[in-house]
């Protein structure tokens, strides 16, 4: 049976955020193309009647614009500043053959779940740790180093025969 024992590490926290924010890169191409759209729509209707049709769009645009390199570039570093105040959890898994068993060590209290490989929404393989994503906003990082009673190419060999297709992103051994 494979087990690990992760207590937080900024390295897997970090390549996370790069998971996340590397995802989906042509997006921002939509958004920037969207706001020089609506600069240039402004400038050719300054004499208009549409004027100021104009720059309620353009402030749209704008504020989106800012919503997006605010989830980009300074979300995900606050977000690694509020898992460091994490540091004192522990999280156990055991990988069985139907099930993930997660259980959660706080300073004072312990927590148990299970997880069925069904209900993973994606895994992805980085340089330091597994990424097990529970959901589009919550993942099991599984940290190489820690992995006990198995090693790294039979957690691979685990996860990619039990979560398939396009949810799996793990590197071929």
């Amino acid at each position: 049976m494979i087990k690990a024992s992760v207590v937080y590490d900024k390295e897997a926290n970090t390549e996370l955020m790069q998971f996340n924010i590397v995802s989906n890169p042509w997006k921002w191409a939509i958004y920037i193309l969207a706001t020089i759209s609506s600069v240039l729509l402004l400038i050719f209707n300054i004499d208009s009647d549409y004027f100021s049709i104009s720059i309620g769009i353009l402030i749209c645009m704008v504020l989106l614009d800012l919503s997006v390199l605010y989830y980009y570039f300074i979300s995900p570093k606050l977000e690694i500043r509020k898992i460091r105040e994490n540091d004192y959890v522990t999280n156990h898994y055991e990988f069985d053959e139907n099930i993930i068993k997660i259980r959660t060590e706080y300073k004072d209290k312990k927590e148990q779940s299970k997880l069925f490989y069904q209900k993973i929404y994606k895994v992805c393989e980085g340089k330091n740790a597994f990424y097990i994503f529970v959901d589009k906003y919550n993942t099991l990082i599984v940290t190489k180093a820690s992995i006990i009673g198995g090693s790294v190419d039979d957690l691979r060999a685990h996860l990619s025969a039990r979560v398939t297709g396009r949810k799996n992103k793990l590197k071929k051994a």
